[in-house]
């Protein structure tokens, strides 16, 4: 019994959590085009930072990065992730030209991570000056999810590779390359009902051996 209870705890948040990524959509909805690059300098984490909306937070199940129609062809891979302001990494993924397309953006997925409500974030991904493959700058007509709010563009240092994007730019549109895919953390009362459901099994299933 007592080592079942930390199990059960467990069971229920990693549940709560994946039961999230079928209820997930983009971070990105829709933006018009600015000007696109296929590597702006060198090698090099481009991104935008976002804040998420007051409230229990979101839970990040997938990383994207574009490859609007009619492009649809990925060269290489792009590592993404998503940093806390403080420039840590909370979560990462490596979008292959192989991953499923939604929208316009390819996404791999994450092992589920839970961003706070009313806390800002930067996502970057990585971009390669000879791949050749693109993302879009200085964007306008942009739709975001309603539980983020846009907030500035952001980059890393020129040669810096997969690394924090810490220089940040105000404008109307960020470095959009990499996006990402979110849903509402789950209710307390969901956690609830999913241990008293984990429980009843444990129960029925002790009382069977």
């Amino acid at each position: 019994m007592s080592r079942f209870k930390p199990l059960a705890a467990a069971a229920v948040i990693a549940l709560g959590l994946a039961g999230t990524a079928a209820q997930a959509n983009p971070a990105i909805v829709s933006f018009t085009l600015g000007s696109q690059f296929t590597g702006f300098n060198s090698d090099e984490t481009v991104g935008w930072s976002f804040r998420v909306a007051a409230g229990p937070g979101v839970v990040v199940s997938a990383l994207g990065w574009w490859d609007a129609t009619p492009l649809d062809n990925l060269a290489a891979s792009h590592e993404v992730g998503i940093w806390n302001a403080a420039g840590t990494l909370l979560g990462s993924a490596t979008v292959a030209p192989g991953d499923p397309l939604t929208g316009d953006f390819r996404y791999a997925a994450a092992t589920p991570f839970v961003l706070a409500g009313g806390n800002t974030y930067i996502i970057g991904g990585r971009d390669l000056t000879t791949d050749g493959d693109i993302y879009s700058s200085a964007n306008g007509a942009l739709s975001m999810n309603p539980l983020i709010t846009f907030d500035r563009a952001a980059r890393s240092a020129n040669g810096s590779g997969f690394a924090f994007p810490s220089t940040l730019t105000a404008t109307t549109g960020g470095r959009f390359g990499p996006n990402f895919m979110l849903s509402p953390v789950p209710e307390p009362g969901t956690y609830g009902l999913m241990a008293l459901g984990l429980l009843a099994v444990g129960a029925a299933a002790r009382r069977r051996a």
